[in-house]
């Protein structure tokens, strides 16, 4: 198994001497994670003008319909996961490891739902956590499961993961409370038995397996209000160069995952299990490491990036900023 690197570069928005360092974050706002606010909307800019996107539709908490009231603005409902990823030009920017034509590529999902309001309104006025549960942002899945997602498979992981793993998954996910996500009694997704062919491939091959599991606080307190169309989720990588684009070609391949479930009100909802992939092409499966298996990250190296990778035009984009993220890791509860 070989580590794969690539040899492809899209250029997109420019954004001038910002120093960048890695940041992952789930939340609705990156107040009080950016201390300069150019900064912030230099990175929530490059997220409406992605270089690559996919939305998908889903009915949250479909199978829970049957016990809300009539008026329950969830029954009936559909709302779309945004999958945004971007390969920024920043040629000021700190090059670290960069060594030419300096980049820095992000990633962001944002959820949009019918109704007005903020996501409390959507969830019936919920005030309990909204916990959702996602892939670790390092985890390569073995290249069947990835090319398993075609064009129309929408938000469903049955045709990913397989019906078994999928209810193995939902089986196992925390029961939440009013207060927290009881993320206590959750059980690593690599360590179920059904999900052996995926999860846990991806723990032997590369020794390592996480997810994140982050509580949004549904309070109606406008200053912390999630709206509809706002992003929940940033992964920001550090420079890089446009000839080495890896962190893009990974996150527009890989498939992302999410669980998500609420109390409300004393009713669980959830869990639900969501799956997207921005890039849908399919990637070969060679196994050049020689190992018996082929990561996401070694196909689209051996598949050769330019041809295959979905292209956008660029945005035509500029700012002007000075900032400094000095945050590489944010916990919202």
């Amino acid at each position: 198994m070989r580590k794969a690197s690539f040899i492809f570069s899209l250029s997109a928005l420019r954004v001038i001497a910002i120093y960048w360092s890695n940041l992952t974050f789930f939340g609705y706002t990156l107040d009080g994670v950016l201390d300069d606010d150019d900064a912030r909307d230099a990175i929530d800019n490059a997220s409406r003008h992605p270089t690559l996107s996919r939305s998908v539709t889903f009915k949250p908490f479909e199978q829970d319909w049957g016990s809300l009231t009539d008026s329950s603005v969830i029954r009936n409902s559909e709302w779309t996961w945004r999958i945004n990823v971007t390969n920024i030009a920043a040629p000021d920017a700190d090059p670290r490891n960069a060594t030419e034509d300096t980049h820095v590529v992000a990633a962001t999902y944002d959820f949009t739902w019918p109704i007005d309001g903020n996501i409390s309104a959507a969830l019936d006025r919920s005030t309990s956590p909204l916990c959702i549960v996602s892939l670790g942002e390092e985890v390569d899945l073995p290249v069947k499961i990835t090319d398993a997602y075609k064009e129309d498979t929408g938000s469903s992981c049955v045709p990913v993961l397989g019906q078994a793993c999928v209810d193995a998954m939902l089986a196992q996910a925390p029961i939440p409370g009013l207060q927290d996500c009881n993320e206590t009694a959750a059980i690593s997704w690599s360590s179920i038995p059904e999900c052996r062919d995926s999860f846990g491939v991806s723990s032997r091959a590369q020794g390592v397996f996480s997810v994140s599991r982050p509580g949004f606080n549904l309070s109606t307190n406008a200053k912390y209000s999630w709206e509809s169309g706002q992003g929940f989720f940033w992964d920001v990588k550090e420079p890089v160069s446009g000839t080495n684009s890896q962190a893009y070609h990974n996150l527009g391949n890989k498939v992302h995952i999410l669980m998500m479930y609420n109390d409300l009100r004393g009713r669980k909802l959830g869990p639900q299990l969501l799956c997207s992939r921005a890039n849908v092409t399919e990637l070969p499966d060679n196994d050049p490491g020689d190992d018996g298996v082929t990561l996401t990250g070694e196909a689209v190296l051996e598949s050769g990036a330019l041809s295959i990778f979905e292209r956008r035009a660029a945005s035509k984009y500029l700012w002007t900023v000075l900032a400094t993220v000095s945050l590489t890791a944010f916990t919202f509860l």
